[in-house]
This record gives C-alpha cells, structure tokens and sequence, in this order.
C-alpha cells in the first residue's frame, strides 16, 4: 500500500491532503506535495500504480478537490482521496453583535462513473464520494456500484444541503459482449444499432430513480438482448474489429453508468462576530478481478461562490457586513430572496430520487435486415 499525506497548518486554519493506492510497486510511485508560505495556502499529493491514481488538494479559501481512478485487468485494487479544510472568520460591520443567518454557497460539481464487463460476475467496480460541512451538520454522499455491467447493491444519491435548483444526469451507456473464435469482444451500441434493433426511446441521458436502477437495469438489458437476438446486427465494431452479430446469438448486455452533479451547497449559519467552517471531502475508487473501471472526479469542490442574508431580515444595512477568513479572502455579504432561503431543505432530508427507467417505454420492433 502506498500513502501519501500532506499536511499544513496555520494559528486558526489547517489543510489536509492524502492519496493512498494499496497495490503498488515502490518503483511505480510517485507523489508531489505542493506548499506555501503564502497567507492563501494550498497543498496537494498524488498517488500512482500503473492505470490507478489517486489525487486530493486543499486550500485555506476552503475549496477542495479529490479524483479517484481505478483500472483492474487483474487483482482487487483501491485508489481514494481525502480532502480536508478548516478555517476561522470574523464579521465585520456588525458592531451590535447581531445574529446574522448567514448563508455560505459553495459550489459543488462533478462526475461519478463505474464500468464493467457485462456477464462477467468476476468485475466489480465501486465508486463513491462523501462530504461534510462542519462535521455533522451537512453530510452528502454518492454511491455507485456495478457488476457484470449491471448495477448492484444500494445505489444512491444523497445531496444534503444542495440547492433546490441541484442538477443530477444519468448517462446509461449500452454495451455488449459476445465471444468470437474463443475471444471475448466488448463494444459500444450507438444510437445507430439501436435504432436499427427498434429502441428508438432510449436517451443517452437517462434519469433513474436510484431505488430501482438495479431492477430497471436489468429489464432494459434484457429488451436489447431480445432484439439482438431476434434481428441480429450487421456490422458492429468490437474492440476494434467489425463483428456481424447473427439472430439468435447469445450476447450480454450491461451498462457504462456516469453521474453528473452540478450544483451549490447551502450551509447556513447564525454568526455574531466570529465563526469556523471545515470541510471534508474524500472519494473511494475499488474494482476487482476483471475488467472494469471506477472514477470519481471532484478536483475543484468547495469554491465559496456568495455569502448571503434572506431578503426579510432587516436588522442591518448588508452593505456594511464583510466575512473575513483566516485565509486572507474577504467577501461581501450580499441579499437573497427569502423565498429561496426557506425552499432549502433541511440537513438530512434531501435525497434526490430521479425518474425511472421504467417509464422509458421502450418497444422492440421487428425488421428485416437492410
């Protein structure tokens, strides 16, 4: 196993970085750390082995990144990351020491992706990223878990303190696998062939309700089973051969599974004159035996965007108020609609479940070959 940790601290703040990947060579692995004496400090390390690496970086402005890759044609590998930033700040312009709502916006997007041979039980991929904001008061996570190209196991996504405007896309890409002269071949079904097999209603975009994406899954590979082995495909590229796929031909289908996330996350604080705010951000990347894939890639999460007071609290000029952190970053403090602050949903409560894939409506029609 190899680690790599990097640490840096000052009087009110402290950054931390690590990546740790636990097959590897020593000779293989290599890590930069990256520091500065710099009132706005940031640090950062990578862990490499072959195909895997494992990224984190943190800054004292609170913003923090992690990526994660884990490519296995063999044994059971991990690549992860952590993140970690706290910082203190004080209020300005708030002489009478009044309880401000404060509300800190920090943008938080990225990209989490599994991908497995279909029908080989052997490959696994798990993927997964977890936040927190001041330890236990906001706390998210995004699971993703494929084997055999098929989801399994508890597939989630749960954004506690996202904004109500939160984006979450699904791509579902369809592959296929088939043996050819005692090899087995993998390739993608572009909208092409599946046009052509009649599957005219599948968006390369797809929202899932992740309560049922094992289940619906499972269904939508078997509809594309069905039509290839009713209608065959002519000419289909297979780890760069071109492959004709006769009718009756056994074939597994399964999935390339990727989670999009582009949002804010919403942390709301009642401050008078001084405050501290941590952020934890880290990501597992595992896959095993054979043939598959888990990424996670969040490398620039935690940019504070605003700092904001709803529009009904008039206690105080907000032209007036200022936050300053230990990083040297000041920020004004700027309105918001009240109507927005109150649609936000409380820490622990928003799990976003998306639209099934059940209510795709895919038909199978049959043709004859072109």
């Amino acid at each position: 196993m190899v680690v790599a940790v990097v640490t840096d601290s000052g009087e009110a703040s402290v950054i931390q970085a690590s990546a740790v990947i636990n097959l590897c060579d020593p000779s293989d692995f290599t890590a930069r750390t990256k520091k500065s004496l710099l009132p706005n400090t940031a640090v950062s390390t990578t862990a490499t082995c072959g195909s895997d690496f494992a990224l984190a970086r943190a800054n004292t402005d609170l913003s923090v990144g992690v990526i994660s890759r884990s490519v296995n044609f063999g044994l059971s590998s991990f690549a992860g990351g952590i993140a970690k930033s706290d910082t203190g700040f004080i209020v300005r312009g708030n002489p009478g020491s009044i309880d401000l709502p404060l509300t800190f916006n920090f943008g938080f997007d990225g990209l989490v992706s599994v991908k497995t041979e279909p029908g080989n039980p052997a490959s696994v991929a798990l993927a997964s990223v977890d936040y927190s904001v001041n330890t236990t008061q906001i706390r998210g996570s995004i699971f993703l878990s494929s084997q055999g190209g098929l989801p399994v196991g508890i597939n989630r996504v749960r954004l506690d303190g996202a904004a109500p405007n939160a984006v979450i896309k699904a791509r579902l890409t369809p592959k296929l696998t088939i043996d050819v002269d005692g090899s087995k071949l993998e390739g993608v079904l572009t909208p092409t062939t599946l046009s052509f097999l009649g599957l005219t209603n599948i968006n390369p975009m797809l929202s899932v309700d992740l309560g049922e994406i094992e289940t619906q899954s499972a269904l939508l590979a078997g509809s594309i089973a069905t039509a290839v082995n009713t209608l065959g495909i002519p000419a289909l590229n297979l780890a760069g051969k071109v492959v004709s796929i006769v009718p009756g031909a056994k074939v597994d289908i399964g999935f390339d599974i990727e989670y999009f996330v582009d949002t804010q996350i919403q942390h709301q604080l009642n401050v008078q004159q001084a405050g501290i705010i941590d952020i934890l951000l880290q990501s597992h990347a595992t896959t095993s035996t054979a043939n598959a894939t888990a990424s996670i890639g969040f490398g620039n999460s935690f940019l504070l965007k605003s700092i904001t007071l709803p529009s009904d609290f008039k206690l105080i000029d907000h032209k007036n108020l200022s936050v300053e952190f230990d990083s040297g970053l000041t920020m004004g403090v700027t309105i918001v609609e009240t109507s927005a602050v109150n649609s936000l949903p409380e820490p622990g409560s928003f799990s976003i479940m998306l639209l099934s894939l059940a209510g795709l409506g895919l038909v199978v029609k049959r043709r004859s070959k072109p």
